[in-house]
């Protein structure tokens, strides 16, 4: 017989004579075990993140959650009870301090898992003291095109008492968000209000921006969270914008633009295109005067897309390069210019692997510009083309 016969047959004879095999136990902890709230004006409900940390080798479940007064767990509404924690994995949940008196308030929340107990020590601090209450706690000021500004205000009351307001700064986050005008140090008499402006200076890259505006009252931190969203400009809002677009799939076809004498794959900013996406021309450190690759397109038919706000008075020469795809199919490419917001052309060239088309050149003058097209074609360029099996 073998070996895992036996011990199959060993176990079997547990389970037969009554007594159940042994389970694993839940093993979890809080990390860290403690939540110090410190003094808060009664009315408001500061907020912290407690981690609950799996132990264990098997799943801990959330079987139940008591908190002790004054202190809410908002998650409890929105489906913690039933979460599963799978082993060496951690879960996060808010905890409130909402304090209704004065006075010290400490206690333990639990969580309840099987027949584990896994506690936290929570504390916090209730006093009468007069605070401003700021709304909204969350600011989102949606999609912006890159090069515009979106201003939105925060309304501050005095509640209890006379309030001032100090040092209100945006604390943590990305640079686009800027206070509008700068904060001054501010009284605000009680049952009252003032209003803070939060500008989003959309710049660079699309894409999400977050930060956070800290509004300090009286000893305790007001958190306001920003959120915003970079996106592309049309045309309308540059000085120059080139698309690009194909007729095949599983084809990479670039778009490149040059600076004056820069080869085609410069990499040392005289280029925008797949490799550089947004060298810095014009003036060091400005942003309005570089242009951007807002979209590298792989995949096929594109579109690609560069954009230039700001154009600094130069020639711009405008290549295509088909980069990558079967070596047997060719795919007729399409370049649109505007120039000042207008369309100035369409051109069209059928391209085979490894080709480049010289589009033609930009001459810009700071405030207007035409396009001289070229149509040279040269092959041989880099690339990656696959030759298909018959």
């Amino acid at each position: 017989m073998s070996k895992r016969l036996l011990v199959m047959g060993a176990l079997c004879l547990v389970a037969c004579e009554g007594e159940p095999l042994t389970r694993l136990p839940v093993e979890g902890r809080f990390d860290p075990d403690q939540i110090g709230f410190g003094m808060v004006p009664i009315g408001l409900s500061p907020s912290r993140e407690a981690v609950l940390r799996n132990e264990g080798r098997v799943n801990l479940t959330v079987e139940d959650v008591i908190v002790p007064f004054d202190f809410v767990v908002p998650e409890i509404e929105d489906g913690l009870i039933g979460t599963i924690v799978a082993p060496n994995a951690d879960l996060s949940f808010n905890v409130e301090f909402a304090p209704t008196a004065e006075g010290l308030r400490r206690g333990t929340l639990s969580v309840i898992s099987g027949d584990r107990t896994i506690e936290l020590t929570v504390s916090g601090t209730g006093v009468f003291q007069p605070f401003a209450t700021c709304a909204p706690t969350v600011v989102d000021f949606g999609g912006v095109s890159r090069g515009q500004v979106a201003v939105q205000s925060i309304d501050c009351t005095a509640t209890g008492g006379d309030v001032e307001l100090q040092g209100v700064a945006i604390t943590d986050g990305d640079a686009d968000f800027a206070l509008s005008p700068p904060f001054e140090p501010t009284l605000i008499p009680a049952g009252t209000s003032t209003t803070i402006n939060v500008a989003f200076l959309a710049d660079g890259p699309p894409g999400a921006r977050s930060g956070q505006l800290t509004i300090p009252n009286n000893g305790f931190d007001s958190v306001i969270e920003l959120t915003g969203e970079v996106e592309i400009p049309p045309p309308s809002q540059n000085d120059i914008s080139v698309t690009l677009t194909w007729d095949t799939d599983e084809t990479d076809v670039d778009l490149h633009m040059l600076l004056p004498g820069a080869p085609l794959f410069d990499l040392e900013g005289g280029a925008v295109y797949h490799f550089v996406t947004n060298p810095d021309w014009g003036i060091p450190g400005e942003t309005a005067d570089d242009p951007f690759l807002d979209i590298d397109d792989k995949d096929g038919r594109g579109p690609e897309q560069i954009n230039l706000r700001v154009g600094p008075p130069d020639q711009y020469e405008l290549w295509v390069h088909y980069f990558a795809g079967p070596a047997d199919r060719a795919t007729q490419a399409t370049v649109a210019i505007f120039l000042d917001g207008e369309l100035v052309g369409t051109y069209e060239q059928r391209l085979e692997c490894k080709r480049a088309w010289r589009v033609g050149t930009i001459d810009w003058d700071g405030d207007t510009g035409t396009f001289t097209p070229n149509g040279q074609t040269i092959s041989r360029m880099e690339g990656r083309c696959i030759r298909t099996q018959n």
